[in-house]
């Protein structure tokens, strides 16, 4: 139960009060985790000058998550279970809007792109067909391994269609993208597409494709640490990033 959480977090589940239960709908990205049953309980941590609030989800009464948030007063619209009306974006919340801006705008431009380029015979069918396959494969795989599966058949077909529609669309959008611009690159920069239409056509022992590779997983070597410095910092700076699945 409960008390066996709190227990082990240091807490006792006597010293907090229970704020309300979330079961809507609109609130199921709240926790990481696939729950029926969603808790918040307030109290202080056991020195008593730090004010500690305790949020939990469950599914089928077994616990699947239990995050303590020391100084951290819920949102608003999580307490009432109500959309806030005049709560500011965050610095998270801009850059995920900023982010969608600029897919959205090559969305539109390769959707204008495409078919001209169709038209003219200038794509390269095949290159989209097989980067996209590669795309949702790739997409399919992480969230098989990063998804929350329940053993609960609606539960998992919700979570298959998430998986699917998520992979298809940038399946889809990568494959558009190259239909739009690579005729464009091979044009002006053919040069660039030279390693990477043998990657394509299958040719993996070709030298060039092994140069690039080799360059591309020693830069990604050299920045992951980067990455996973920022990732540390990027709570201070930017606030707790909220879970959206």
């Amino acid at each position: 139960g409960w008390e066996r959480l709190f227990e082990f977090a240091g807490l006792e589940l006597g010293q907090f009060a229970e704020l309300a239960e979330l079961t809507d709908e609109d609130l199921m990205g709240w926790a990481p985790a696939f729950a029926d049953r969603r808790l918040i309980w307030k109290g202080t941590s056991p020195e008593g000058d730090n004010e500690v609030h305790v949020e939990a989800a469950s599914y089928r009464g077994e616990p699947v998550y239990f995050r303590i948030a020391e100084r951290c007063p819920m949102p608003q619209r999580i307490r009432l279970g109500i959309p806030p009306s005049d709560r500011q974006p965050s610095k998270v919340e801009e850059i995920r809007a900023v982010d969608w801006t600029f897919v959205l705008i090559v969305l539109v431009a390769a959707a204008l792109l495409a078919p001209r380029s169709l038209r003219l015979g200038r794509s390269d069918r095949k290159g989209a067909f097989r980067l996209g396959l590669f795309i949702l494969s790739a997409n399919l795989l992480t969230w098989l391994f990063e998804a929350s599966h329940v053993p609960h058949f609606t539960g998992e077909l919700a979570l298959v269609c998430s998986g699917l529609l998520h992979s298809a669309f940038f399946a889809v959008y990568f494959g558009l993208t190259y239909l739009a611009f690579e005729p464009y690159i091979r044009r002006f920069w053919p040069t660039l597409l030279i390693s990477w239409n043998r990657l394509l056509t299958g040719r993996f022992r070709d030298p060039s494709v092994g140069r690039d590779l080799l360059v591309g997983a020693t830069v990604g070597v050299y920045f992951w640490p980067v990455l996973e410095f920022l990732t540390v910092l990027a709570p201070d700076w930017l606030g707790p990033v909220q879970p959206f699945w």
